[in-house]
């Protein structure tokens, strides 16, 4: 298993409210075109203390893209996120720790 079909089960494991794991990753698995990387996270240690007990605790899907594609931010709306927005520019570059060029990171929140 790669590291991406591992970030995959682990967003399994993460289904609540409104996201729905098998449709997203479905939908991310057709549509390996529109994007070169995927992660869900949260930005808080809730994941280490729900671990003991098999809960995987994120709510923001991360994707990384060479292309502001309108055709992946509508896939991602079909979703029912809370929030969808790009990250781009600076920001981007601070949140991947290096330079990019061209580079976005589509952002897919969930309540």
């Amino acid at each position: 298993m790669n590291t991406q079909e591992l970030q995959f089960e682990l967003m399994k494991k993460a289904s609540f409210n409104n996201f729905h794991a098998d449709q997203v990753v479905g939908d991310l698995k057709a549509n390996t075109h529109l994007w070169d990387a995927a992660v869900m996270d949260r930005c808080s240690l809730i994941k280490l203390r729900d671990l003991a007990e098999d809960i995987w605790n994120v709510d923001t899907l991360y994707i990384l893209t060479s292309m502001k594609s309108e055709q992946l931010y509508e896939l991602a709306r079909a979703w029912n996120p809370s929030s969808l927005r790009w990250i781009e520019g600076d920001e981007a570059t601070e949140m991947l720790d290096a330079y990019v060029s061209g580079d976005y990171i589509l952002c897919v929140w969930w309540n």
